[in-house]
């Protein structure tokens, strides 16, 4: 399949490819590489990065404490997660990013360079629904979720290795086989909140694997790529 090309992409960088348990350098030098050289031929990119290993990890702590925090409390764990991790990512694209951390829809005006990195912007959804949100923003009508997952599955592909790829689904497709609520960690491909925003507001999304860098070359080129679709 193939996307509409476009010279501004928004990407949902999974934290559990950047930081899976501690930080992958050989993907962030990788992955700058193949940004900086779409850069080049005058595309454009807002990459808005989860939280990955350090937010379980924080989470998992803050749950075992046993004081029965709201989950709005977690939440908020791991967007300072999501921001250390896009303070990093910033760094790999120096110079040629923009000097502030996107953390609000405000700070979207002020853009000025090729590259721009996000986090979290509030408590209540992941930085899937940012992404969405940043599409919004800007009027945009596709987001990538690049993250662990090659595809959206019928199943989840950790418990059930017969899961099927699904290449192409609609949101309302897609919302019939992930939780309606979300949670702190969830493991889902689209948070919820996200999934349900896209639809209302007539996003598309291209999930695709992050370790894939030819194939998300081709993903943000225009060309026929690997993954799944949803609109």
């Amino acid at each position: 399949m193939a996307r509409k090309d476009t010279a501004l992409h928004i990407v949902a960088l999974g934290g559990s490819v950047v930081a899976p348990d501690r930080v992958d350098l050989p993907f962030l030098r990788q992955f700058t590489k193949m940004i900086h050289s779409l850069v080049r031929r005058g595309q454009r990119f807002i990459l808005v990065t989860g939280g990955g290993g350090i937010a379980r990890e924080y989470q998992k702590a803050a749950r075992s404490l046993g004081t029965k925090a709201p989950d709005v409390e977690l939440d908020t764990i791991g967007m300072r997660a999501t921001r250390l991790n896009a303070e990093l990512v910033r760094i790999a694209f120096w110079p040629n990013v923009h000097p502030d951390i996107i953390n609000t829809p405000e700070k979207l005006l002020h853009i000025t360079a090729p590259v721009a990195i996000a986090a979290g912007w509030m408590p209540g959804y992941s930085t899937d629904t940012v992404a969405v949100r940043v599409a919004e923003e800007l009027g945009e009508k596709y987001i990538t979720i690049a993250g662990a997952p090659a595809y959206v599955y019928d199943k989840d592909i950790k418990k059930y290795p017969d899961a099927k790829p699904l290449k192409e689904l609609t949101w309302e497709e897609y919302l019939e086989i992930v939780p309606n609520k979300w949670k702190p960690g969830m493991p889902a491909p689209v948070d919820p909140v996200a999934a349900k925003r896209a639809a209302r507001m007539g996003i598309a999304a291209g999930i695709v694997k992050a370790k894939g860098i030819a194939n998300m070359k081709k993903l943000f080129s225009g060309q026929s790529f690997t993954g799944t679709l949803i609109r």
